[in-house]
């Protein structure tokens, strides 16, 4: 499972070198600063082993934050305020098979988790063991 404190690790220590030169390392000094890392129930990096565009999740208590990059070095900080009204989880005997989470949010939007999709083949697992402390918190 990649944590985000795995996940401040590795950019900060240039593992993902791309997500450093991005400027992720700013992304999280903003989210630390203005919600504090010790309110942060979950987290989800979706894309962030594949070549698709790059969304970081995080639960609090009291909703979710969204965090994606638009073109250049700008983030887009979408904090939603909302209730889980239903959440749907696929599993598989393999944390390399599909493991997908689809919740339902009161405002009607539908956010889909999906270890497959938005990993790669050697992340798969780590992603399938994310999607089930999702799960659990959400």
């Amino acid at each position: 499972m990649l944590t985000y404190e795995d996940f401040k690790t590795k950019v900060n220590g240039r593992t993902f070198d791309a997500l450093y030169n991005d400027g992720y390392p700013r992304a999280i000094n903003f989210v630390n600063e203005n919600y504090g890392e010790e309110n942060i129930k979950a987290f989800y990096g979706k894309n962030l082993v594949n070549e698709l565009n790059i969304e970081l999740f995080f639960v609090f208590e009291k909703g979710l934050l969204k965090v994606s990059k638009q073109e250049g070095s700008d983030f887009v900080y979408e904090f939603l305020n909302c209730i889980v009204n239903k959440k749907k989880l696929v599993t598989n005997r393999h944390p390399s098979n599909p493991h997908i989470l689809t919740i339902s949010i009161d405002n009607g939007e539908q956010i889909v988790f999906h270890n497959k999709e938005d990993s790669n083949y050697d992340w798969a697992p780590e992603y399938a063991e994310s999607i089930l402390e999702l799960y659990k918190v959400l």
